[in-house]
């Protein structure tokens, strides 16, 4: 598909982006995108967002999704990551893309056996993610959200709890 964004289009594109974006109330048809800071940003720093890139894409698949999509050559932060700085890198996100496979599966088989695994795997994504996010509170918001049915699933009320205050807390920030 094809949009026409036109403040979207003036935001710089940064795979570690200073802006979070969520769709609006679809009857607000002046400002259909809200953009929120995902962390400070200086006086004078360009505004970017992520052009169809994700937190789990390794190098190669994001420079390949923004050629193909934006004609874009990134040079962001975490492009620019050479030697064993972007071998760690990229296998953390491949991690990240394996775990979401293997939770939608256990979401798909109802989490019936796997309340325990899932909560695992939860808690080692979002590791990952405040690693590869640099603590970005969006996507931490995200992962404690979808990680509270695994630990209440699991029993882990603790846990549950600890989900939705840190899920609040990042939002929050946001």
């Amino acid at each position: 598909g094809v949009g026409v964004f036109g403040v979207s289009g003036w935001l710089g594109h940064s795979c570690l982006s200073n802006t979070n974006f969520s769709w609006r109330d679809s009857h607000d048809e002046w400002a259909p995108i809200l953009y929120t800071a995902a962390r400070d940003i200086r006086m004078g720093e360009e505004l970017t967002t992520p052009h169809g890139t994700n937190l789990d894409d390794t190098l190669s698949t994001r420079q390949r999704k923004l050629w193909q999509g934006f004609r874009i050559r990134c040079h962001c932060e975490v492009c620019s990551l050479k030697g064993q700085a972007l071998k760690e890198s990229d296998a953390r996100r491949r991690r990240m893309a394996a775990i979401h496979i293997q939770l939608e599966n256990c979401v798909r088989m109802g989490l019936s056996g796997q309340n325990q695994a899932a909560l695992k795997l939860t808690l080692e994504l979002l590791s990952l993610v405040v690693r590869e996010s640099h603590s970005d509170p969006w996507y931490i918001a995200a992962t404690c959200w979808d990680g509270l049915p695994a630990a209440c699933l699991a029993g882990n009320m603790e846990m549950a709890r600890k989900m939705a205050y840190n899920h609040v807390a990042a939002l929050v920030r946001v």
